[in-house]
């Protein structure tokens, strides 16, 4: 990530790019990016979208992307069941590859009282 933070879309994203977005920063919570999760976020969106929301994320610090999850989530995930849908994607992703590590639980917790 660099500190570029312009290149996030400033009106209301799809649900796939944020939804793709979301998963590359939950992906990077136990400092990882792996294969399996790739195909993961490629699969519940698509792999034009997913490149799409690799070169944002990269374009971006992880700040910035944090509060854009934050700020969009109600307009993409309205309402209380939207939040519940959004963790429970993140917790899907974070259980990919087998395991679900304490720095994921962690950040899960984290990104459930954030989003």
């Amino acid at each position: 990530m660099s500190s570029n933070v312009d290149h996030l879309p400033a009106q209301q994203p799809s649900r796939d790019l944020y939804v793709a977005i979301m998963m590359l920063y939950a992906a990077y919570a136990d400092l990882e990016y792996s294969p399996s999760e790739r195909e993961h976020i490629a699969g519940k969106t698509s792999p034009e979208v997913l490149l799409q929301a690799e070169r944002i994320f990269d374009a971006s610090t992880e700040t910035s992307v944090l509060q854009w999850l934050i700020d969009q989530r109600p307009g993409v995930f309205p309402g209380s069941e939207g939040r519940e849908v959004v963790i429970e994607l993140i917790e899907e992703l974070f259980r990919i590859d087998g395991e679900f590590s304490q720095i994921e639980q962690s950040s899960l917790g984290f990104l459930r009282r954030l989003l």
